[in-house]
């Protein structure tokens, strides 16, 4: 089957070899003025140049609708979400949740759009993990723990030949979102400012939604907990700055959380 991606770039090199054929005609006849020429040149460069950006229009385009509208990648993240017993309002709420603390934090709205629609995927390395180990009702065991880390570089492998913006970021956050600020998380070990800041911001929403919606090892537990626990990790799981925003706007995300069941 033929890619979207191959077709518009099929469709463009037809349009330059139309363009091109057409001005060699036009030169062996000697009909063409130097204007029409220059006009007819002009076109090819265009077409030329238009042709990444019609890959990455569509790109970008396939990322704002998929929260909507769930295309193949935003399929296979439901997929690894529902394998861990999640459902689908998770990855919607991650969503909002990364927009808003992105947006709060005083980053760039593109950058905000970008992790809205990254952050879909920040799980999707687990569709690789076996469902005995993401539907454990109890404690992992450390080889256990292990095979699960490796979601984190599984994630970051299934996307890292998307060359967009918003999709190397995905693949961004799926490597680091496990990381933790005095360095002790993974899969490498980074500590403080060396975690890109959407893993900062991804990795403590991760947390949040962990502590209040249900798992296989635990209940749904209040929203007071989950506060409680994100104020005593500042600085050590979670980066302070990030915690700070997070905490003085709390409310806005139980807002969120409420909404989206």
């Amino acid at each position: 089957m033929i890619s979207v991606d191959s077709f518009l770039k099929a469709d463009v090199l037809k349009k330059i070899k139309s363009f091109v054929q057409r001005n060699v005609s036009v030169y062996q006849e000697k009909k063409a003025s130097a204007k029409e020429l220059e006009g007819a040149n002009k076109q090819i460069i265009e077409y030329l140049l238009s042709l990444d950006l019609v890959t990455k229009e569509f790109e970008n385009y396939w990322l704002q609708m998929q929260i909507d509208n769930p295309g193949p990648f935003c399929l296979l993240a439901l997929a690894a979400e529902y394998n861990d017993a999640y459902i689908g309002s998770h990855i919607v709420r991650m969503s909002q949740y990364s927009a808003l603390l992105a947006e709060k934090m005083g980053l760039e709205k593109q950058i905000v759009e970008n992790i809205r629609s990254a952050v879909s995927m920040h799980d999707i390395g687990k569709i690789g993990i076996s469902d005995d180990i993401l539907c454990k009702p109890g404690k992992l065991s450390s080889e256990e723990f292990d095979l699960m880390k490796d979601h984190t570089v599984m994630g970051a492998n299934i996307l890292a030949d998307f060359k967009s913006e918003p999709m190397r970021l995905a693949g961004e956050i799926a490597f680091s979102h496990h990381e933790k600020w005095d360095g002790t998380g993974y899969p490498l070990g980074i500590s403080g400012d060396k975690i890109p800041i959407a893993g900062q911001i991804v990795g403590l929403l991760d947390v949040f939604e962990a502590i209040t919606s249900e798992r296989p090892y635990k209940p749904i537990l209040p929203v007071d907990i989950a506060w409680d626990f994100i104020n005593i990790e500042s600085g050590d799981h979670f980066s302070p700055d990030v915690v700070k925003v997070f905490l003085n706007n709390f409310d806005d995300f139980l807002v969120i959380k409420d909404e989206v069941k």
